[in-house]
């Protein structure tokens, strides 16, 4: 992917696929529904921390990631395992030498890019954002 610092290739070796929120379409229950899905590197880490959202209320999040590009509060991201079959034509997507062979989602019952996300995709609670020293780069920690 173009634009990642030497640092986040090094740590970003999974992908995941996110779901930015759509912000002109709701669904029955006032939820913004997700727009088209892409597929980004991150380095995802299944834990259970405590945070403070944006309104200053207390939650706990099931899943810390990191990630290259920016992302909004309210989308939703699945982790995708590191091997995809058959392989989705996406504009950011590696190919699939790069890394390792095919590749397949953790869900072996959803299509590789479904346009909505499963019971499987979380929602994204909150993003932090810490610059690098230089000032260059930002580093982006989701939380799921």
């Amino acid at each position: 992917m173009a634009g990642l610092s030497i640092y986040e290739k090094r740590i970003l070796k999974q992908y995941a696929i996110y779901w930015p929120p759509d912000a002109d379409s709701f669904d029955a229950f006032g939820r913004p529904q997700s727009a088209t899905p892409s597929l980004i590197q991150v380095r995802w880490e299944d834990t259970n921390e405590e945070f403070i959202d944006s309104m200053g209320t207390r939650r706990v999040s099931s899943a810390k990631v990191l990630v290259g590009k920016d992302v909004a509060v309210g989308g939703r991201m699945q982790l995708i395992s590191p091997v995809i079959d058959p392989l989705p034509d996406l504009p950011d997507l590696p190919d699939a030498d790069a890394m390792g062979g095919h590749m397949q989602l953790t869900a072996p019952d959803t299509d590789p890019l479904p346009d909505s996300p499963d019971a499987a995709a979380m929602e994204i609670l909150k993003v932090s954002k810490v610059p690098s020293r230089n000032g260059r780069r930002v580093m982006r920690t989701v939380f799921l």
